[in-house]
């Protein structure tokens, strides 16, 4: 909380510049933390590109390369592919289905929200959070996504080079973002404010199963002075009902994790290990707030197969 305390009620400008000196620093940690790592997600390109078949029998198997982690604040000019489609011939693209890291703005923009919120704790803070992403990428779609960055074919199989190039911006003010997109502005708003954060582009099965994309959040309670690991969910968030439960609010998805070191990391990254956790609501009546939990678990994991969740006519496609 100690970022909070220096920008608390501060005027905009002297906020700017606390900020500005912030990024320059976060900039080159993670440029130095993360070295050749220009993509995040799936590292194809617009047109297909043929892979290595792995072994032929009902279907063909191919390799892909997939950056599916990220540590801490993710820098300027870093591609995220969030969706790619692919045959059986091997043959893969992104088919548009990515944008870059290439503004700064929202982080002035949450540090001018929350300067006079009165934020007493570190949960209370990662709540506004999914407040302002509500208010920064709407919740009213404006705007298809599969339009947005519709990309113009050249031929019957090949596209023409973009004309301009997708940004995170695209999503602002459209009501079509998703898990991706609430995950990679989460990772640096949090690290902006000293959060250890590591996003996760993996699987979650609640009721049905999806590739998705969240973070894992390391931080000291100011309270207690206590380690805290958790798994933080934005995009599939949990509801806040009243007493007659009607929904009045709603808060990211978070669940405490044992200590997050590199035993954990291996064993979640690229063994497979579920994390499956009790999935909840909170309901609300008078100033007490109680937790209310589902009879259903939610399951975080990364796989390493590529998973198909849709038809596209003859091709595949996974969508983070």
């Amino acid at each position: 909380m100690d970022f909070y305390r220096l920008i608390e009620n501060l005027e905009d400008k002297e906020i700017d510049k606390i900020v500005k000196k912030r990024i320059a620093k976060l900039e080159e940690e993670s440029k130095r933390d993360n070295p050749n790592t220009p993509t995040i997600g799936y590292m194809v390109d617009y047109n297909p590109e043929d892979y290595h078949l792995l072994e032929k029998k009902k279907f063909n198997s191919f390799g892909v390369n997939i950056r599916h982690y990220h540590f801490g604040y993710i820098h300027q000019g870093t591609k995220i592919v969030y969706g790619m489609t692919y045959n059986n011939l091997g043959q893969a693209r992104n088919s548009g289905m990515y944008y870059y890291m290439d503004d700064t703005s929202y982080l002035y923009d949450f540090c001018h929200f929350i300067k006079d919120k009165e934020v007493s704790n570190e949960y209370e803070l990662m709540e506004y959070v999914l407040d302002f992403l509500q208010m920064y990428f709407g919740v009213i779609k404006t705007r298809d996504r599969d339009d947005m960055n519709q990309m113009i074919y050249k031929n019957e199989y090949l596209y023409q080079a973009p004309y301009r190039k997708h940004s995170i911006t695209d999503f602002k003010g459209q009501g079509n973002a998703m898990c991706s997109e609430y995950s990679v502005l989460a990772q640096n708003i949090l690290s902006l404010f000293g959060f250890d954060m590591f996003l996760v582009i993996g699987r979650e099965k609640t009721i049905t199963e999806d590739s998705h994309a969240f973070n894992l959040i390391s931080f000291i309670e100011e309270e207690t002075q206590e380690e805290v690991n958790a798994l933080i969910d934005y995009s599939n968030y949990v509801k806040v009902f009243d007493r007659d439960f009607h929904t009045i609010g709603r808060s990211p998805f978070i669940a405490n994790l044992p200590d997050v070191n590199e035993e954990f990391a291996r064993e979640f990254l690229w063994d497979e290990k579920h994390l499956v956790f009790e999935d909840y609501a909170y309901y609300i009546l008078g100033d007490q707030m109680s937790r209310l939990g589902y009879d259903r678990k939610r399951d975080y994991y990364v796989n390493n197969t590529i998973m198909p969740e849709m038809s596209v006519k003859k091709s595949k496609i996974l969508r983070s």
